[in-house]
Formats: C-alpha cells, structure tokens, sequence
C-alpha cells in the first residue's frame, strides 16, 4: 500500500519542484492580459497576436541573454565588438526579411511601413544621452523589460524614471525635433529595392566580418539574433510596423500627466490626440512591453532562473533611476531606442541607426565613465 502511495505522489512532487511561484505568476500575467487585450480589441485579431510576439521575444531575450547594452559597454570598454557581430546577424536577417516588404508597402492589404528618423541634433543628443542612461542603470529598454521578468526589482525604478524621461521628452519634442537636420535618409533613396537591400547587407556583412572581437560569436547569441530578426519581422506583418516600445512608455506617463492636470495634447508630440482618451491596451507597443516582461518571467520560471533581487547598494539604485531618466529623455529626442531608434530602423534601411549606433556608443563610453566614479 506504501508502495503504490508513494508512487503515486512521486510525479506529485515532480510537478511541485517545477511549478512555482514565477511560472504561476507568469502564466496568470499572460493570462490576465490576453483577456484583456481580446475584450478592448474585439474587432481585430491583430492585438493578441501581437501579444503572443512579444511573450516570445520576451522568452527569447530572457532564454539567450542577447545584449544591447551590453554590447556597447563592451566596445566602449575593451574595443570588444564580439556581441556587435550577434547584433550584424540579427540586422541582416531582419533586413533580407522587411526591406522588401517595406518597399512593397502593403502585405495582403494591410499597409506596412519601415522607420525613418530624420538625421540631426535631436537624434544624435538623444542617442548620447541614452548610451549614458543605459550604462548607469546596468539595461537598455529591452533590458529593463526582460531583466525585470526575470525578477530583478532594481529594474522595476528603471522603468518608472524612464517613464518619467519618456514624458518629459514628450513634452519637449517640438523643441528638438525643430532643431537643424537633414532629414530621413534611406537606403532607398539611392536606388530600387535590391540595391537599397544589396548595400544593407554588404555594410552589415563587412561589419561582422571586420569589427575587432575577442571572442567568437556563441551560438547562444547566434540563436537569439535569428530569433529576434524572424519575431521583428512578425511585428512588421502584425502590426504594420516593426517593433518598437518606448511610445508606450510615453503614453503611459502623458495619461498620468494629463490626470495631474497637464493637456498633453498641446505637445507636438501628441500633434492634438486625446491622450486621455487613448486606451493603453489598444496600444500595441504597450501591449507588446507587457508581454515582454510576461514571456521573460515564464521562460525564466521555466529554465529555473526566476529570483526575485532587490540588493540594498543605494548607488546602484541611483544609478538606475537616473539612467533611467536619461534612456526614457534620450528617446524620445531619437524617436526611440536600441530598438526603434537602432534595430528596427536599420532593417528598415534607415541611415539613421547607424548614426544612433554611433551616439549611443559615444555616451556609453562616458557612461562607464560616470559609474565608475560612484
């Protein structure tokens, strides 16, 4: 009778080690979320598919450790392009995936569009500034997301001060963006589509072949950067554009302003939109943030690698809240981050991410800088 009992509660307690408080919680997020995305968006299917690619991006940053800011710490630092050689891969699959679409400008009826940033000193401010801000708070936007998924608390002020910055520089963007540029700049002003696709690629080839890198490129990093090209040219067909995630952080802290009795709608920002009107879960970049943060809690659950931290070092929680700060102010003067201001505008043969690549690389180095006098 012992026998057949403890048989019998064995996988029981299989089933206890493996479930958890991350991977319950994780799953009633996604849960929870997809209910309603669905009751706001009952007349596309749109929105949750966008939910299910970011739950996967989110796994898949969490799952491969693939790194921005890392990445521009490391070439700051140690003239280390090794993780810069991941980011090469990812920028060709993903422009050999969308420079056509994007050029087609319509996928079976629905219209596309890449991301075209003029070139000028808002972009360039803002790209320093958010290679400071990445720097001190230890995470990029994407960073912050995941890293947060993954239960480090210090992330949860990153994300509240980069709000704060996004909203800031929300309500300063007529300022900057009237500052002297040249303008959008695109591979496809220098030719048709396959040559606009043909320069991408030989750029970013040279890029991979020739940056100095100490290590070679793992196929930890290899796998996410296939992973995240494919799920950005997913966002590209589901939503129409490629993947982005610091509009949502501007959303959030303009609807907040406007509760405080701010009019966002006078910000050039918000070119007269009824930002109090505006529901964040019919906003597929906030969407998509939340699930981020979901998907890396679950495939962190899942691998085992789910912890709660909150640490107790002041300066580093000063740090956070200050890179914070800058990333989410930085921004929105680039009109986005290492994502929409960097990956996604690249793919979209957009010259002005390689211009971004170079300001955030400028500031992470004075970044480094800074935090390493605290």
């Amino acid at each position: 009778m012992m026998q057949k009992l403890s048989g019998r509660l064995g996988p029981v307690r299989s089933v206890h080690r493996f479930w958890h408080p991350g991977l319950e919680a994780s799953t009633i997020s996604i849960g929870t979320l997809s209910v309603l995305v669905v009751r706001e968006n009952m007349d596309s299917w749109r929105p949750i598919g966008l939910l299910l690619i970011g739950v996967l991006i989110g796994a898949t940053l969490s799952l491969t450790d693939f790194g921005f800011s890392s990445a521009f710490r490391r070439a700051a630092v140690d003239s280390d392009y090794s993780t810069f050689r991941g980011h090469a891969l990812m920028l060709t699959i993903g422009s050999i995936l969308m420079v056509p679409v994007i050029h087609m400008g319509s996928f079976f009826g629905h219209s596309v569009e890449g991301v075209a940033t003029p070139i000028g000193l808002s972009l360039i401010s803002g790209g320093i500034l958010f290679g400071i801000g990445m720097q001190l708070s230890g995470g990029c936007a994407s960073g912050t997301l995941f890293l947060l998924g993954r239960g480090n608390l210090k992330f949860l002020l990153t994300l509240l001060t980069f709000v704060i910055g996004s909203t800031f520089g929300a309500a300063h963007y007529g300022f900057w963006h009237n500052l002297p540029s040249l303008g959008p700049v695109t591979v496809f002003d220098f030719g048709n589509w396959p040559f606009a696709l043909l320069t991408e690629v030989i750029l970013l080839a040279c890029a991979f072949r020739w940056l100095p890198s100490k290590t070679h490129l793992s196929r930890k990093i290899s796998g996410g950067a296939v992973g995240l090209a494919v799920l950005n040219g997913a966002t590209l067909l589901v939503a129409g554009r490629p993947w982005s995630e610091t509009f949502g952080f501007a959303l959030w802290g303009s609807k907040i302003a406007a509760q405080l009795g701010f009019d966002p709608s006078t910000w050039e920002f918000w070119h007269g939109a009824d930002v109090k009107g505006l529901s964040i879960l019919q906003d597929t970049t906030s969407i998509m943030d939340f699930a981020i943060i979901a998907g890396a809690m679950l495939a962190a659950s899942m691998g085992k690698r789910f912890e709660l931290r909150i640490g107790w070092d002041w300066r580093a929680w000063l740090s956070a809240a200050v890179g914070g700060l800058m990333m989410g102010y930085g921004a929105r003067l680039s009109d986005g981050c290492n994502i929409g201001a960097y990956f996604s505008a690249i793919v979209s043969g957009s010259l002005s991410g390689y211009v971004w690549a170079v300001a955030a690389l400028i500031g992470s180095a004075l970044g480094v800088r800074i935090r390493g006098r605290n």
